[in-house]
């Protein structure tokens, strides 16, 4: 067993006391997770083509935008997306993506005449919203945007500047408090088992 391995079955371990984040993930996703690569220039996607995975950066980049930290195209959200439904997921879940995809474009044509990535930040986000309201009138929709959305914050919150820097880290949390102060700026907890 080479030392990466063992450093990631050690992580993986240490992650078991962070309950929340294990149950969205299975096994294969998270071992998958562990052997992504960023891809910096995108030069070759798994299973969507370009047109697709601009649009599913943008969506990325509109649900986790930049603020202090870098948004979630900027750390290649979308191209773990992409590795995930390659790698882990089933054809039903790698069709519900292509088929969001292409129902924001569609959509974006019919309102905008315009692509969603040619759409200005506002429009993108009433986009998105629309969607999730069901202004669509497709339920089906809903619940594969919902699906997109949890794997964009399990690729943002798995990455190392979404583990580090933007979740709160203890190394050793201490007793249990069962009212600490919180206001709109407490970030949540995380876990750096795997930095």
């Amino acid at each position: 067993m080479d030392l990466n391995r063992r450093q990631f079955l050690n992580g993986v371990t240490r992650a078991l006391g962070a309950g929340a984040a294990l149950i969205i993930v299975n096994g294969a996703s998270l071992s998958s997770a562990f052997a992504y690569q960023r891809n910096v220039d995108n030069r070759k996607s798994k299973l969507l083509n370009r047109a697709q995975l601009q649009t599913l950066a943008q969506i990325c980049q509109t649900i986790i935008p930049k603020t202090d930290t870098p948004g979630a195209a900027d750390l290649d959200c979308h191209g773990f997306i992409d590795h995930q439904l390659q790698v882990v997921y089933g054809k039903s879940q790698q069709q519900a993506i292509v088929e969001v995809l292409g129902g924001v474009e569609e959509y974006c044509y019919g309102q905008y005449q315009l692509s969603f990535t040619q759409l200005q930040p506002l429009q993108q986000t009433e986009c998105l919203q629309d969607l999730e309201r069901g202004a669509w009138g497709e339920a089906q929709i809903q619940e594969q945007f919902a699906f997109l959305k949890s794997l964009n914050a399990f690729a943002y919150f798995t990455s190392e500047v979404g583990a580090t820097q933007v979740l709160n880290y203890q190394a050793v949390p201490g007793g249990y408090q069962g009212s600490i102060p919180f206001t709109a700026d407490t970030k949540n907890y995380g876990s750096r088992a795997f930095y």
